[in-house]
């Protein structure tokens, strides 16, 4: 679990690495005695789940997947519920944004994800919930939990592409388009902010790759998200010249 507090130097007052639950506490403690929260300058939570299916090529992120780490993941998932308990009295009353980010978030088991909720007093006060979901996981059931269960404010369907081919070539399970429409019409049905996330040459960094990305922008376009954040594969060769070209689409 990462806190930070909005407007303000991050690296000018945070510690570079915090060792341990106890040092965690004490540090945001203190720190809330030094510097009360105002309705200005709130905190933001963001809860990490790193385990995933399958681990996509273009991933910059240090996720692990499920398979080899099954024995790892309740307690890791034990360990954040620990230290959110911990935090229970020292959490200021006004948040603005809590993040659950990753990794794959939709693959929390479901009852440390209720024992998190439970555990942050002001959780439903926060201005914005973020979830982040895999599209393989759209399922009535899941979003039920997370609307009913979570009170997420904001859904972010992590589509990257939905182009067959460059899925199977990133070890990811590609989109299920006529399901990713139902997933956000049922959202909308229930008040919720829908995102929708698309890598720019996601698999391949020449001319077909940007013919894949403008296409990705137009089916996504077509399901009619209230949002659709994308940016440049980090791993492409020349980067930047890259980003000149993603820029100008």
């Amino acid at each position: 679990m990462i806190m930070r507090r909005s407007n303000t130097n991050f690296n000018s007052i945070y510690p570079y690495y915090l060792h341990n639950n106890e040092e965690f506490c004490n540090y945001w403690k203190k720190y809330f005695e030094k510097y009360p929260i105002t309705d200005d300058n709130r905190i933001e939570i963001y809860i990490d789940f790193p385990f995933c299916r399958s681990i996509c090529d273009f991933c910059v992120f240090g996720s692990f997947t499920i398979s080899e780490y099954k024995e790892y993941i309740q307690p890791y998932a034990d360990s954040v519920v620990d230290l959110v308990r911990s935090m229970k009295n020292i959490f200021p009353d006004r948040i603005n944004n809590i993040y659950f980010g990753g990794g794959t978030p939709s693959l929390w088991p479901r009852d440390s994800l209720k024992k998190i909720v439970d555990n942050i007093p002001a959780y439903h006060n926060a201005n914005t919930i973020t979830i982040e979901t895999h599209p393989a996981d759209l399922t009535e059931d899941w979003l039920n939990f997370v609307i009913n269960d979570l009170s997420i404010k904001t859904i972010s369907i992590g589509i990257q592409s939905f182009d067959i081919q460059s899925n199977k070539n990133q070890h990811r399970i590609p989109a299920d388009i006529d399901k990713v429409k139902w997933a956000v019409n049922y959202l909308h049905e229930h008040g919720k902010f829908v995102n929708i996330d698309i890598v720019a040459l996601f698999d391949v960094s020449n001319e077909e790759g940007w013919e894949i990305f403008k296409k990705d922008l137009e089916i996504a376009a077509d399901i009619h998200p209230d949002d659709i954040c994308s940016s440049v594969n980090f791993r492409v060769p020349n980067y930047y010249g890259k980003s000149i070209i993603y820029r100008n689409i």
